[in-house]
């Protein structure tokens, strides 16, 4: 706008003149392009981000009248909005997922006004950070992982497998460590995931594992997965055959003897399995023309009816049982066949060479295991008995009964080899050993459990499979009676226990939120004995006003489906973190009934509250 004062003069004397004043008023043309504060716009967002939430405004000015008050944007985004007034803003029917799409770039241009308008651009750039929405996933793990058996330890540990579970999220919520859920002293995880032994591994004392692995990342909140895995331990040959006897001796007369008779059997056993336990049997120095050992059975025949023997002979060989494994491993047995002219006993000798008793474990002291039974040849002499071997266990009376001195454990040794020697009175006296086998047998002892009552925590709202605690009963046996099987003592609608591992779960604990929660577990071998352990859950609840109850017009089928990503548009909303407790039918049908009508409710509870696995705010 300009203001002028004209000034008009007449020609006359004195000249006259009049003033007036003009104003002049520039109007505006539209020839000045709106303009952005930037060129680029750069911002990053978390990608749980809540629908419709406001991320930055667009700052546009325009040197034309009335600036860009009737300015208007152009884009195109299927994921954003602008207003008039330039604040970009995530649409409300959208969420963001960084695992997706991690970042969104387009063109914004804005426009002065309609129609023919001027206009600039800028673009907009939009980052989406990395929200923990991902919880670590193990890969497929085969089933056993296989380790063969050995010593090892943490200086020389056994490498069995890596295990590498992965997550979708970024950084610190990427970064996944793998723990024993239930520590076990045998094993332990490096940081590479690499699943060590650290402990001795004997198959033939146990020949299965079952752990409990857990994966969790470092992210807030944090999230972990849990599974189970079963290590088998692999045989080694690393046990010699044994013989049942520390020697075998066998006497015949001449006149008794045939071809093909059957004078003993060797008889050995290998605590390996497989090929490590298959035995073969031979003569291994010194065979003679008139033994034959059968490899496979042990059997030791004559090859001739000794017609050629003419007086009393003692054939003394070495018998080998070797194993087929890789190295083989054997052991020797001395044999001693006497073959006699006559049956005139010129010295003391047993009525047989070898005896096999046998006892159960845990016996009393005193207990009888068997007699042996030595005759001088004559009435004249009497005998004696002494017992060479595993004097501190067992004892030899006048009479020839062996008893026990103390109480014999299978678990600790099964068979006992004893010596007995019988002197009779003769001047000078003779002798004869008789090998005595004793085999303890098993005797099934009822699991134990310690003698502390197992306590644990956790909250009402756990979902259902929440592990609470391992327990773990001992059980004396071996072999088959040592597969314990874990079951509760009495049904529970709040808990359940695993089986094979011992582990605790929820199943529902809404029910006794608030108290102390008492189940029995039991473990009970495969004959039937048992053992019952308590265990106290405080079940920690929270208040009513905690649970939010919402109805979707959705088929319970369809929504069960959508957990995930109803928790996640939930958490998106409400700028929490949500976790679905239940959902059900607004019918109270169940889960294999529901099906899709046309007119459904569904209810959906969740609760906001602190963290029951880590004390965060949800």
């Amino acid at each position: 706008m300009y203001s002028l004062i004209v000034q008009a003069s007449d020609g006359g004397s004195p000249s006259l003149v009049g003033n007036g004043s003009v104003v002049v008023t520039v109007k505006d043309v539209n020839n000045n392009p709106p303009e952005f504060s930037k060129e680029n716009y750069n911002v990053a967002v978390s990608e749980n981000l809540a629908s419709g939430a406001s991320i930055l405004t667009l700052e546009v000015t325009d040197r034309d009248e009335g600036g860009f008050s009737n300015g208007f944007f152009v884009y195109t985004s299927d994921t954003f909005d602008i207003s008039n007034k330039g604040v970009v803003s995530l649409k409300k029917d959208v969420t963001l997922d960084r695992e997706k799409k991690d970042s969104y770039i387009f063109q914004v241009v804005a426009v002065d006004q309609v129609p023919d308008g001027l206009n600039s651009t800028a673009q907009l750039n939009i980052t989406i950070l990395d929200y923990n929405d991902n919880a670590p996933k193990f890969p497929a793990i085969p089933d056993p992982l296989e380790i063969p058996e050995g010593e090892y330890s943490e200086e020389t540990p056994g490498e069995i497998a890596t295990i590498i579970p992965t997550d979708a999220d970024l950084g610190l919520n990427g970064e996944v460590t793998l723990s024993l859920s239930s520590p076990n002293p045998l094993f332990k995880f490096n940081e590479d995931g690499m699943l060590l032994a650290v402990g001795s591994l004997d198959r033939e004392s146990r020949d299965t594992y079952e752990l409990i692995i857990k994966a969790s990342d470092k992210g807030s909140p944090q999230r972990e997965n849990i599974t189970t895995i079963r290590v088998k331990v692999i045989d080694v040959n690393d046990n010699r055959p044994e013989f049942s006897s520390s020697s075998y001796v066998s006497s015949i007369l001449l006149k008794d003897a045939e071809k093909g008779k059957l004078l003993l059997t060797l008889t050995a056993t290998d605590r390996d399995e497989g090929k490590n336990a298959l035995i073969t049997y031979s003569f291994s120095a010194g065979s003679s023309p008139y033994l034959a050992l059968n490899s496979e059975t042990g059997a030791v025949n004559l090859t001739s009816d000794l017609a050629d023997v003419t007086e009393d002979t003692t054939l003394v060989l070495t018998a080998m049982a070797k194993d087929h494994g890789t190295p083989p491993l054997n052991s020797t047995v001395r044999v001693v066949v006497n073959l006699r002219v006559s049956s005139l006993v010129e010295s003391v000798a047993f009525r047989n060479p070898t005896y096999n008793f046998s006892l159960p474990e845990n016996q009393p002291v005193g207990v009888t295991v068997g007699s042996v039974w030595a005759s001088s040849g004559s009435d004249l002499y009497d005998v004696a008995y002494t017992l060479k071997t595993h004097t501190d266990l067992f004892s030899v009376s006048a009479s020839g009964a062996i008893q026990t001195r103390t109480q014999l454990d299978k678990e600790e040794q099964e068979w006992y080899i004893l010596d007995v020697e019988a002197v009779d009175t003769r001047d000078p006296p003779t002798s004869a050993v008789a090998i005595v086998t004793v085999q303890v047998e098993d005797v099934n002892e009822t699991p134990q459990f310690p003698p502390e009552t197992y306590k644990a925590s956790v909250f009402s709202i756990a979902p259902y499979r929440t592990p609470v605690i391992q327990v773990k009963a001992s059980d004396p046996d071996v072999g088959e009676e040592g597969q314990l099987v874990y079951s509760l003592a009495a049904d529970s609608p709040h808990f359940d226990v695993e089986p094979s591992s011992g582990l605790v779960y929820v199943v529902s604990a809404e029910a006794v939120a608030g108290q102390l929660a008492t189940v029995d577990v039991k473990a009970t071998d495969p004959r039937g004995l048992h053992a019952t352990t308590k265990v106290e859950v405080e079940v920690k609840g929270s208040a009513s006003s905690d649970v939010v109850v919402m109805s979707l017009n959705q088929p319970a089928n369809t929504v069960e489906k959508k957990v995930l990503e109803l928790e996640k548009s939930l958490g998106a909303v409400l700028g929490w973190t949500v976790n679905v407790i239940a959902v059900s039918s607004a019918n109270g049908e169940t889960s294999e009934s529901r099906r899709p009508r046309a007119t459904v409710k569904t209810l959906v509870s969740f609760i906001c509250g602190e963290d029951w696995r880590r004390g965060h705010f949800l």
